[in-house]
């Protein structure tokens, strides 16, 4: 069986995520949520280091857990992706972003943009319209990668955001409080 793996900066970021965003209480709720065991090897990781997925899940289920209802915890974990986006647009991301199209990025998305992050987990189907201001793409074999559906939400509207796009939606479907980790996600994306 392929190992599914995520960089070690991803779980990392999510980790900062709940540092910044919550008040002291809600971090410790949430920091107690994740294995201490994860925690400390995490801590040891370089940032392009690769760890198992499952961290990544723990760490999203305890931004999850903390208003522990769809329309929050969904609006968390988009504003999670939206930190991880913007962290990682401070390095040569940043100079991407001033001159790619929605076009190039997404036709390089699961390629380029995922595969550089995940290993043995995750591919991508991605329909662009022939008008040029939507997409449709399916993420599939995430089965267990809890999360993913918001998280990756707010990574779109953050890219999006960052080429000069103010009008930019995304729907998800497939996700579920009840059902986090489905094998199919499918997104919706308009831009403007």
């Amino acid at each position: 069986m392929t190992q599914r793996l995520i960089r070690a900066y991803t779980v990392q970021c999510e980790l900062a995520f709940i540092e910044q965003y919550f008040d002291e209480g809600t971090r410790e709720r949430a920091m107690d949520q994740i294995p201490q065991a994860v925690r400390e090897e995490i801590g040891q990781l370089k940032p392009v280091d690769w760890c198992p997925v499952d961290y990544a899940s723990y760490v999203l289920n305890a931004i999850a857990s903390v208003k522990n209802d769809p329309e929050g915890s969904f609006a968390d974990i988009v504003e999670c992706g939206k930190s991880i986006s913007k962290e990682a647009s401070n390095t040569f991301y940043k100079l991407m972003l001033n001159v790619v199209t929605p076009e190039v990025f997404l036709k390089k998305l699961d390629q380029t943009f995922w595969g550089r992050d995940f290993k043995g987990v995750g591919s991508w189907d991605i329909q662009i319209a022939e008008s040029g201001d939507r997409a449709k793409l399916e993420l599939s074999d995430v089965k267990g990668l809890d999360h993913i559906g918001p998280l990756n939400e707010g990574f779109m509207r953050f890219i999006f955001g960052a080429m000069g796009y103010e009008n930019v939606s995304c729907e998800t479907k497939g996700w579920s409080l009840a059902e986090p980790g489905p094998e199919v996600i499918q997104y919706e994306v308009t831009w403007s």
